[in-house]
């Protein structure tokens, strides 16, 4: 008989510039008694979504040939603070791609110390790296 295993985790939602920004702590227990691997006691991972009908240009841009899962910083040309280490086509009712989920974590050696508030600060960084100011357009 499989196992379940319960993920613990608390979400953060926010819009900025028209991009839908998300902030996760994965908090299961076993992150918490491993303090020496998982610093934070947990997990902390960051995502951007880039709908098509709202951001065609960087849809597009961005839409890459891969599959979802996990990918290296090399493979997702946007620039996040960490890395960008996932990406996912989101798909409709009629299995159509809408928008791209593409973000990272923040688990890796030079991690420390990081929180909400930085994390949403990042997230802010990435969507305006992507988006030119107002007078640029």
């Amino acid at each position: 008989m499989a196992q379940i295993v319960k993920k613990e985790c608390t979400h953060w939602n926010f819009e900025y510039k028209g991009i839908f920004c998300e902030v996760v702590f994965w908090n299961k227990d076993y992150h918490k008694e491993n303090k020496d691997v998982y610093w934070a006691g947990g997990i902390w991972n960051s995502y951007i979504y880039i709908k098509k009908d709202r951001h065609p240009e960087l849809f597009k841009k961005h839409s890459l040939r891969l599959k979802n899962g996990r990918h290296s910083i090399f493979d997702v040309a946007i620039d996040m603070a960490s890395g960008v280490t996932f990406y996912e086509k989101l798909y409709n009712e009629r299995g159509k791609v809408y928008a791209i989920k593409i973000g990272n974590d923040y688990n890796h050696i030079w991690n420390g110390g990081e929180d909400k508030d930085m994390i949403i600060s990042h997230l802010k960084d990435t969507v305006d790296s992507l988006t030119p100011p107002p007078h640029a357009k």
